[in-house]
């Protein structure tokens, strides 16, 4: 059962997402990101591919260096003159450092780790051959992960439901990624040469195969995730602003 304290530091960092504007804008960003990661998958040429790639990063760039003072800036317009402003209650990087970092210690290490698999096991190279078709579930299943977080967090239910959504996202991008494994397994002495000689034609041609499958994947899930946030943060605001008219400047 939640004690008072529990509720109210819940109600404080959930009023930050009481109007919504956060999911449209993320789902924006991800919607644009799932456009370029579908021409990506469709693309050859290495001018385009290098295209698709500085959209990518421009999109990151901007969306993380701009996004969060354009939430700012429009809860100043549409929110704080409303219901007012509610400082969250944000951990500092210490806190948060010491919180996380054996998942940062794991993150960090699993290249490393792979890295010397790659060097001495030829199981290795094949694990990491197929597993490139695997990272967009990966990454979706990191999402579902973050939604069931804030959920607990804010206790807002549509983040519950958001988190739903994103695991079952990323069980579909399992099964597809594991179809077109099991349709495109090549003979085990491919991955069994020195890594010093060249690549085997048969080898690098599947590879691209799997990196533009996974682009189709990764634009799979990008598509989905912006499109559930954007669908809740658009009836979200829209509730929000039918509760909350605007307040005149004389009832001030």
């Amino acid at each position: 059962m939640k004690n008072n304290i529990e509720v109210a530091m819940q109600r404080a960092q959930g009023y930050w997402f009481i109007d919504g504007l956060s999911e449209i804008l993320s789902g924006i960003m991800l919607a644009l990101l799932g456009t370029v990661f579908f021409f990506r998958a469709q693309v050859q040429n290495a001018e385009q591919v290098f295209s698709a790639s500085n959209a990518k990063d421009t999109i990151l760039i901007l969306g993380l260096s701009l996004g969060m003072a354009t939430v700012v800036w429009l809860k100043q317009k549409i929110t704080y003159r409303r219901t007012g402003y509610v400082e969250p209650r944000l951990e500092n990087f210490g806190a948060r450092l010491q919180k996380y970092w054996k998942v940062i210690a794991l993150i960090a290490g699993v290249p490393f780790v792979l890295i010397l698999l790659m060097l001495v096991f030829p199981w290795a190279r094949a694990g990491l051959f197929y597993g490139m078709t695997w990272i967009p579930a990966a990454i979706g299943f990191g999402f579902g992960i973050f939604m069931f977080v804030q959920a607990k967090q804010t206790g807002l239910k549509r983040f519950r439901i958001l988190c739903y959504l994103d695991f079952t996202l990323a069980v579909m991008l399992v099964l597809l990624a594991g179809l077109h494994n099991l349709n495109h397994a090549l003979p085990a002495q491919l991955f069994a040469g020195p890594l010093s000689g060249p690549m085997p034609a048969e080898l690098a041609q599947a590879m691209q195969t799997n990196m533009d499958y996974a682009s189709w994947l990764i634009a799979i899930l990008c598509a989905g995730l912006g499109l559930s946030r954007l669908v809740s943060g658009i009836f979200t605001l829209a509730r929000y602003l039918q509760a909350n008219p605007p307040v005149e400047a004389g009832d001030e």
